[in-house]
């Protein structure tokens, strides 16, 4: 057993972790050649940008109190694992403008005076809007942890963050304005915020169906070992976290009732799982911990292979 225990050691605190799953990656990508291929490599380019990002997230937070480049590991590997969302290049905007929304955001822990980094957070994910307007969506949610976690939200800072967010519409109707097409912009958001699909979660094909079921295992099970060990964190990471599992809570309950959206509101529940995860793979050392390590690459690799091979 400790051939094991050294070996799920070495994964989590390897140096070579991220470079190998960055390969890892590529191969994964290239039976996509031919098929969508301008699109595909841009989403590609586009999670890589967000996956060098979770490393800066990771390493600004210590959300893993050892060296670890896990966090970032398994946001490349669940992306690729989840091979359908590489059809389109607008849930790698999303990944970039969430994590770099959450790089901005978590600087203002504690701090009552934080307005312009709300009002920043806020203009990105306004920003990420133009590619998935729906996002808007989370602002109350990065209200209600900016009060109960973050305990930096004021009057004022409330403010900045809806002329944050509103502000690229309203530079963009400035432009149109000049152009004299304002009235097609406008329109043009409105169609985006129709939801007339009626679509039900069981409409989804196998490949999303296996997909969310197995990140919402991990989830829960990332979920379950941080609050029975949360006492060896700090008080500031314990309330990110409790940010991760918050907000990747209220993305489950957005993807059962509108499942219409499920790429991107998947991407931002992969977002917050792999921290999630991340700590239960780096952290746990027991005989059980290190089955479910194995475990969990097996299943893993054998959906994506599933997934990038016959879709």
């Amino acid at each position: 057993m400790e051939h094991r225990k050294k070996i799920q050691h070495v994964c989590a605190t390897s140096r070579y972790a991220l470079p190998v799953t960055l390969i890892y990656s590529v191969l994964m990508l290239l039976p996509a050649i031919g098929i969508n291929i301008a699109n595909q490599v841009l989403a590609f380019l586009l999670i890589t940008v967000a996956t060098f990002l979770m490393v800066e997230l990771n390493n600004r937070n210590a959300l893993i109190r050892i060296y670890s480049r896990m966090v970032s590991c398994s946001f490349l590997v669940l992306m690729m694992m989840s091979r359908f969302l590489l059809g389109d290049y607008r849930n790698g905007i999303v990944a970039v403008g969430i994590i770099v929304a959450y790089l901005i955001l978590f600087k203002a822990y504690q701090d009552k005076q934080s307005m312009g980094l709300m009002f920043y957070a806020s203009v990105i994910i306004g920003f990420t809007s133009f590619a998935w307007i729906q996002v808007l969506v989370f602002m109350p949610v990065i209200w209600i942890f900016s009060i109960f976690n973050l305990q930096c939200m004021s009057v004022r800072s409330w403010i900045a963050s809806i002329l944050g967010v509103t502000l690229p519409y309203w530079l963009v109707i400035g432009g149109s304005y000049l152009n004299g097409t304002t009235t097609v912009v406008i329109a043009r958001c409105l169609a985006q915020l129709h939801t007339a699909h009626g679509m039900v979660i069981t409409g989804l094909d196998i490949h999303k169906l296996v997909s969310l079921t197995w990140i919402a295992i991990l989830a829960l099970t990332g979920t379950i070992h941080f609050l029975r060990h949360s006492y060896n964190d700090s008080i500031h990471v314990r309330m990110l976290f409790e940010i991760f599992i918050f907000t990747g809570m209220c993305t489950l309950v957005m993807i059962l009732f509108s499942p219409e959206y499920f790429e991107p509101l998947l991407t931002v529940l992969i977002i917050n799982v792999s921290p999630l995860i991340s700590h239960y793979m780096t952290l746990t050392n027991t005989k059980i911990t290190n089955i479910s390590f194995y475990f969990i690459v097996a299943i893993t690799i054998f959906i994506t292979i599933f997934n990038t091979w016959t879709l």
